[in-house]
């Protein structure tokens, strides 16, 4: 896979952008952030955190293998629906309003 950088520039995502790349919320990537589970960069003007693409596809791997290695999480088999009891559908007459 190639490096993403521009020449010795590396690529970099706002925080929404990223979030979306990784399929997460921004919220959930701001606490990534802020845990030190990922690395951004902030430049010294602006108050905008960014995110290398290279940090991306490495949450993204790290990620990927720990959903394989993880127990699969499935839902307990349904239990058969039981028959209804055909006296509290019945169906009443419509009372005639003259």
């Amino acid at each position: 896979m190639a490096n993403a950088e521009i020449g010795s520039e590396p690529l970099l995502l706002t925080l929404p952008r990223a979030a979306k790349v990784m399929g997460v919320a921004k919220s959930t990537l701001e606490r990534l952030l802020d845990d030190g589970d990922m690395e951004y960069i902030q430049l010294a003007r602006f108050k905008t955190r960014y995110v290398e693409v290279a940090e991306i596809h490495r949450w993204i791997a790290e990620h990927r293998i720990n959903a394989q290695t993880a127990p699969s999480q499935k839902a307990p088999p349904r239990t058969p629906a039981l028959p209804r009891d055909s006296r509290q559908h019945q169906v009443r007459p419509k009372s005639s309003a003259a």
